[in-house]
């Protein structure tokens, strides 16, 4: 009987130091104070408007504190059934509206998304709740139950084919097992000792990456130091660097060798 009242008082100390993580809504979550709803992880974690306490919340717009992401934001299944789970999908309408909301699609609302909707082996196998699984030989997500083809229901890294199926990072939540190998255009395990130039991102248009080096890098692209600009590696019209100027300025010892780069200064 002691046991079972200590375990209870244990449990009562546990969840009033940490009152987010029981919780399991974007807006209950947001009405308590110190919590913040990560989209990517579908959790509430202990935080500040600049993110949790611990752990991370990885992904562009996905920490969302004292204010949840609208539904009428999402503009497709994934992101409407995954960003908030306060959000439903109307399949009648193609729109993501709010789950409470029975003034509009009151009988054709979901929190799951057909297969179809997964264009990548990465999403199809990791976020359909193993509802679908990648037929390779079509290239789509099919439906694990009823389907001729051999499924795959996990998806190594050099099953894709395209950055975006292997970077497919599904509103935020990256996939952490592969990385996009830009030199050779192939999906490989992270931290593959052949990979030499590993993106970070897709690339975009190298062209319109203006921020400088370092962003270029992670995009896959190359830069181009005398001019200082990003441009596609099979299409460099200079001696492209794989390595950002800036992070070996350190290697010239004396102030003229310094300053004949014009990245760096003496």
């Amino acid at each position: 009987m002691m046991l079972i009242v200590c375990f209870l008082a244990c449990l009562a100390f546990a969840v009033a130091d940490d009152p987010c993580t029981p919780l399991q809504g974007c807006a209950s979550c947001n009405s308590t104070p110190g919590c913040g709803w990560c989209a990517a992880s579908r959790s509430c974690m202990q935080g500040t408007p600049s993110g949790p306490n611990q752990g991370f919340c990885e992904g562009a717009k996905q920490w969302n504190y004292q204010a949840c992401p609208s539904c009428d934001q999402f503009d497709n299944c994934r992101a409407c059934s995954h960003g908030n789970p306060d959000c439903a999908w109307c399949a009648s309408s193609s729109k993501c509206v709010a789950w409470d909301d029975n003034s509009v699609c009151p009988d054709d609302k979901t929190d799951s998304c057909p297969c179809s909707s997964y264009n990548s082996c990465a999403t199809c196998t990791l976020f359909s709740d193993d509802k679908c699984g990648w037929c390779t030989e079509t290239g789509q997500c099919e439906a694990a139950v009823g389907s001729t083809c051999p499924l795959k229901l996990t998806c190594p890294c050099d099953e894709n084919e395209t950055c975006e199926s292997c970077l497919d990072d599904f509103n935020g939540l990256h996939h952490n097992e592969c990385s996009w190998c830009g030199d050779v255009n192939k999906c490989q395990k992270k931290g593959g000792s052949t990979c030499k130039v590993a993106a970070l991102s897709c690339p975009a248009e190298c062209a319109s990456l203006t921020s400088g080096c370092g962003e270029c890098l992670d995009a896959g692209c190359a830069w181009c130091a005398d001019t200082n600009k990003c441009v596609d590696q099979d299409k460099a019209q200079c001696l492209a660097a794989h390595v950002c100027p800036e992070d070996h300025c350190d290697n010239f010892k004396s102030c003229d060798t310094c300053n004949e780069r014009a990245e760096a200064g003496w």
